[in-house]
């Protein structure tokens, strides 16, 4: 378990070191992005939280098994989540760039 308590941590830390390192080079829109992934990751024990509150997902395997991997998906989900937004958003400009051209 501690393994997971790690994984958020180094999570928070790259995010935010990523979004420090953006602002510092003055790439204003890439830092949005990356602070953006660092509150969703910070905002994890609340979300974690969450997820304990809903007993379907506890009884789907014992707690030894189910809390490391609520901690992971606490905030790899709503990154996972925000990813593919921003994925399908870019996706929808490009198709409508080209139908432009």
């Amino acid at each position: 378990m501690a393994a997971r308590f790690a994984a958020t941590g180094l999570a928070w830390l790259i995010t935010s070191l990523r979004g420090y390192r953006t602002i510092r080079h003055g790439e204003v829109d890439a830092h949005r992005r990356w602070m953006l992934r660092s509150y969703l990751v910070t905002l994890s024990p609340a979300v974690f939280r969450l997820f304990l509150l809903v007993p379907a997902l506890m009884q789907l395997a014992s707690p030894l098994v189910m809390v490391p991997s609520l901690l992971v998906l606490s905030w790899g989900l709503p990154l996972l989540v925000y990813e593919s937004g921003r994925s399908l958003r870019n996706l929808r400009t490009s198709f409508a760039r080209a139908r432009m051209v």
